[in-house]
């Protein structure tokens, strides 16, 4: 299905850094693999890297699944390399990949602190390691291949929680959606 019109704004922004919070099924994840795979998409060549809280329930149950289903495969292939943690997005214009890696507790870092990105989407982020994620952004995100995008979908979590507040803090654009906005949910 297409975008809908509440997630519209967060697939087509531009900015450097965005965080995207809303409720329960409002629709942010959807949204956040949308738009990795039209990265991808767009800037042939570039690596991008998916976070997530743990590997199991997480990023192989629902964020690959998810990601592989969203385009029409008529116009490109993806080649899963799970064994690996990534998966290549072959199109017409080139070979793209995106690595995928927890970021539920501390140490995770060291799965990635060596390699440089050109994108990033990190999904459930108030659950993550806020240390593992502040060292994760700026330095892991490199910008060679397309422009330097960082997103974050999350629930609320609260005004003072850490990533709010960092957000806050740095002038990011916050992005809100509600659970009421989703039209493919039953009434």
């Amino acid at each position: 299905h297409p975008p809908q019109e509440h997630q519209r704004e967060f697939i087509r922004a531009s900015d450097e850094v965005i965080l995207c919070s809303g409720g329960f099924r409002s629709g942010k994840t959807w949204a956040g693999a949308k738009r990795a795979i039209r990265h991808a998409l767009a800037y042939p060549g570039s690596r991008g890297f998916v976070g997530g809280v743990y590997w199991s329930s997480h990023i192989r149950g629902t964020l690959i699944p998810m990601i592989m289903q969203l385009e029409d495969p008529r116009y490109f292939e993806i080649v899963p390399r799970l064994g690996e943690h990534y998966i290549e997005i072959h199109s017409n214009n080139g070979i793209s990949t995106i690595w995928f890696y927890p970021m539920g507790k501390e140490g995770d870092q060291s799965k990635f602190i060596h390699t440089e990105f050109d994108w990033a989407w990190i999904d459930e982020a108030v659950q993550c390691n806020e240390q593992v994620c502040k060292l994760f952004y700026p330095s892991r995100l490199s910008g060679k291949n397309g422009p330097r995008r960082i997103w974050y979908t999350t629930h609320s979590g609260g005004a003072g929680h850490w990533l709010k507040l960092w957000a806050d803090e740095m002038g990011w654009r916050h992005i809100k959606m509600s659970t009421h906005q989703n039209q493919l949910l039953p009434e």
